[in-house]
């Protein structure tokens, strides 16, 4: 009886240490998944989470890595925000401008309508091909060349002018 009390601790203690690599492995390969897809903070987060990390694999390098990603993007983002507000907020004026559009502009000519929509639309592209975050230094590297082709105080110039004639057609009634 002693024995099998014995066998039975011995595979249960040994189930428990196999389960807890397996969970060691398995949270590895899903940060790797993760640091491969670009979702660093993610897989920083879920490297931290295996114990002993520090010794498990080359776990301490592929932190490293991703807070290096990180902080790239981050600068990155930065970059953009500033490209992006060098005369004013070109987000903010597309919001204007589409709330402006939402209301009703039957008394506007049509053609300064529809100016207003194609600068919004141009402002718009501009800014959605930063949609993404970057996933690699070479991802940074090419919206960076993106970034210095489109001049954002041209966009954010055109667009304040044509809102700004269609707000005065619009004054005197209610839209």
């Amino acid at each position: 009886m002693k024995r099998l009390v014995n066998r039975v601790l011995v595979l249960t203690l040994l189930f428990f240490a196999i389960s807890g690599c397996t969970s060691n492995n398995s949270d590895y390969d899903k940060a790797v998944e993760l640091q491969e897809a670009g979702d660093y903070a993610g897989a920083v987060e879920l490297y931290q989470s295996i114990d002993n990390y520090e010794e498990y694999k080359d776990t301490a390098d592929r932190i490293e890595e991703c807070n290096y990603m990180i902080a790239k993007i981050d600068a990155f983002k930065v970059e953009l925000l500033s490209a992006e507000s060098v005369n004013g907020s070109l987000s903010l004026l597309i919001y204007q401008a589409n709330d402006l559009l939402a209301g009703d502009l039957s008394g506007v000519d049509d053609a300064l309508v529809q100016d207003l929509e194609n600068a919004v639309s141009e402002a718009e592209a501009a800014l959605q091909l930063f949609a993404d975050d970057p996933l690699t230094m070479e991802d940074i590297d090419e919206y960076r060349k993106q970034l210095n082709t489109i001049d954002f105080s041209a966009l954010y110039n055109n667009l304040s002018e044509v809102l700004s004639a269609v707000e005065s057609s619009t004054d005197g009634y209610a839209y």
